[in-house]
């Protein structure tokens, strides 16, 4: 399995984002766009030197895109604008293990997409660990209402389908394009929506956030650049759902570092349930 040693790498600098996006937007809910704007930044800032140069390569020759790769393209990175936006907000409202929660999601569109456009086969062990994910969410469904925020679950789904959409569209543009190339576009364009959301924005404001969105941004640009390796190597339908199994990090972050112990039995249950369908999917 090629794909693994980029795929495990990603996991733990994505777990490194997430925890440090969520404790810093837990003190300061208002500024998750704020935030965004820092994060993007540093990660496009991060990631043009790479994409510079893959285009100068002799691979993957940006003349080689015809007139499908550039609507692969923009839908990628529009589908990235919508999951960073809510994704952002929804980490300012929600605890850490919730909002992991809602977008495991993700692993069943994941497995759809895989099969339908990718050709991608699932085999009755796949499916098993598919559906043990899925049955993950039932211990959660008991939280007290307080750790459900309505807008905040509703920000957590649309990031779902949003990052759904655009890892399959990067995972398509792999055709066409070197994994620096696609994730500078989602980054730039990202930026460009970021910059609209804090239009006329001061310097001073960002302050609070620039910090742990600087650190989170680099984190997440190296660590989706590993997913993006892991992608071209390998089957869409087993890396995502192996991706998310960082869901357990997630719950013991959020509990020992940032004091969410609320339900923590329930949490634990959850992602343990979580891993074991993870478990599944990659052997099947």
């Amino acid at each position: 399995m090629p794909y693994l040693i980029p795929l495990l790498v990603a996991v733990a600098l994505n777990t490194a984002d997430r925890a440090l996006t969520r404790a810093a937007l837990r003190r300061h809910s208002d500024r998750a766009d704020h935030f965004l704007l820092v994060y993007q930044l540093t990660s496009t800032l991060l990631t043009a030197p790479f994409a510079l140069h893959a285009l100068l390569g002799p691979a993957h020759p940006i003349s080689s895109l015809d007139t499908q790769a550039l609507l692969i393209a923009l839908a990628a990175v529009t589908c990235w604008s919508v999951y960073s936006v809510s994704a952002f907000r929804s980490a300012a409202l929600l605890e850490l293990s919730v909002a992991a929660t809602i977008s495991r999601l993700r692993l069943v569109l994941a497995a759809f997409f895989g099969v339908v456009l990718f050709g991608e086969t699932i085999s009755p062990t796949h499916g098993v660990g598919l559906a043990v994910l899925l049955a993950a969410y039932i211990p959660l469904t008991r939280l007290p209402r307080e750790q459900l925020h309505r807008k905040g679950l509703a920000y957590a789904a649309l990031s779902t389908l949003a990052i759904t959409l655009a890892l399959i569209s990067d995972k398509a543009l792999t055709t066409w394009l070197d994994p620096a190339v696609i994730l500078f576009l989602g980054f730039a364009g990202t930026t460009l929506t970021s910059l609209v959301l804090n239009r006329g924005i001061k310097a001073a404001a960002l302050r609070p956030v620039l910090l742990p969105a600087a650190l989170a941004g680099t984190a997440g640009a190296a660590g989706y650049y590993g997913l993006l390796l892991a992608l071209a190597k390998g089957p869409v339908g087993v890396i995502l759902p192996v991706y998310q199994s960082s869901a357990f990090l997630y719950v013991l972050i959020g509990i020992v570092a940032l004091g969410e112990t609320t339900g923590w039995r329930r949490k634990i249950l959850s992602a343990a349930v979580s891993l074991l369908g993870t478990a599944l999917v990659l052997y099947g």
